[in-house]
């Protein structure tokens, strides 16, 4: 009897019918191994595509720039429009010792890169106002000069911030032919910094006609006088002036020339009579010869109004003005009579009032013109005035 076994190597016992035989032996039983059946994949094999890779941008080379006419050399980085300067403790420390030693001011000198604005870091920001050390940045765009006291503002101000000084040109609608326009700013960080309590100075490229005047762009896109006297270097083509705000400057041709020390030559009069005043600006004109106010015309923001200084117009033009302390009443004498005013109270036809500033009478210029009799004349671009008699 043979027993069954499975596929492999199995060890059996073999007996015969009667019994009188009994041995054991290994079988060996093999079976044909299953069919082979390749794999077929239940979707097609797509070889992948490498994506592209982004090539490493290199950092822009360093370059220096000239410090205190070339004293110092700072190493700088340019991207773009922008340059920021490298410095550390001890390379501003020692900008700071030869500037006393050169000017006072140290001068970061950039005209000979093309850009438009430059990062200061803000530990040298921190240093510099701790030094209470002036500085200029001298873009190709421009100049602007903080001293001291400027630098110290900014330091207070930047509250641990980069500084980003922007110096570009500008463009302004309805300015006229040959005026130009320039943008400066100063940043820190997301703040941008307008007002300073101490002046900077300034210089702008200007190819006009002089004299020139300096501009502000104003919130609802006035001009609002700067400086109607700005120095202009016709060897640089710069214009310098100082100014205590920053924002969009226009500069262009100022017809009558600003005052100066010298005596003026007093040219034959005409038969008119005519006052020139300039609103921010204590200088003025009267019949071309230059002169200088107590106290600058302004425009009143409450109500639109342009505010003259009564007295100085009427003495000029010849006409007798008193003051009655007790009833704050201004008596102006005209050829045609008397004509009187109190401080506070409403004007005829809606003129408005008259106001005391700096202990001065000013008055709304409509009123100057009916009272005096005068005829008035007003460029709302320069911004000028004419009080024509």
């Amino acid at each position: 009897m043979v027993q069954a076994v499975a596929v492999g190597t199995s060890t059996i016992t073999v007996t015969t019918h009667d019994g009188n035989f009994t041995d054991a032996i290994i079988v060996t039983v093999s079976a044909a191994p299953p069919p082979y059946t390749p794999y077929t994949p239940s979707t097609p094999y797509t070889p992948s595509t490498p994506s592209p890779t982004t090539p490493i941008t290199p950092p822009p080379p360093a370059v220096t720039i000239p410090v205190n006419d070339g004293e110092v050399e700072v190493p700088v980085r340019v991207r773009g429009d922008l340059v920021t300067l490298n410095t550390n403790t001890a390379l501003i420390r020692e900008l700071i010792d030869t500037a006393d030693e050169y000017s006072g001011t140290i001068t970061f000198d950039l005209s000979g890169l093309d850009v438009t604005e430059v990062l200061v870091p803000r530990a040298a920001v921190r240093q510099l106002a701790e030094a209470e050390a002036g500085f200029e940045v001298v873009l190709p765009t421009g100049i602007v000069v903080f001293d001291a006291e400027a630098a110290q503002f900014l330091g207070q101000t930047a509250q641990n911030n980069n500084i980003v000084i922007h110096v570009s040109e500008a463009d302004v609608d309805d300015i006229p032919d040959g005026f130009v326009a320039h943008n400066v700013s100063i940043n820190a960080g997301n703040q941008t910094i307008t007002d300073f309590d101490d002046t900077l100075t300034i210089s702008l490229p200007y190819d006009g006609l002089i004299p020139v005047g300096v501009w502000i762009v104003g919130e609802d896109g006035e001009l609002v006088p700067v400086a109607l006297d700005a120095d202009f270097d016709s060897e640089t083509g710069l214009v310098t002036f100082t100014t205590d705000t920053v924002g969009v400057f226009v500069l262009g041709y100022v017809p009558e020339p600003a005052p100066t020390d010298e005596p003026p030559v007093v040219p034959p009069q005409p038969e008119q009579s005519v006052v020139r005043l300039y609103i921010g600006s204590t200088a003025f004109s009267h019949n071309g010869v230059p002169g200088q106010l107590e106290a600058a015309p302004f425009i009143d923001t409450e109500t639109d109004r342009t505010m003259v200084p009564l007295r100085h117009i009427a003495e000029t033009l010849g006409v007798a003005v008193d003051w009655d302390e007790a009833t704050r009443t201004v008596l102006i004498v005209t050829a045609d009579g008397l004509v009187t005013m109190t401080i506070g109270e409403q004007l005829p036809e809606g003129m408005g009032t008259a106001m005391i500033v700096n202990d001065r009478t000013f008055v709304p210029l409509r009123f100057v013109a009916i009272a005096l009799g005068v005829a008035v004349e007003w460029d709302d671009v320069t911004r000028v005035v004419n009080v024509i008699m």
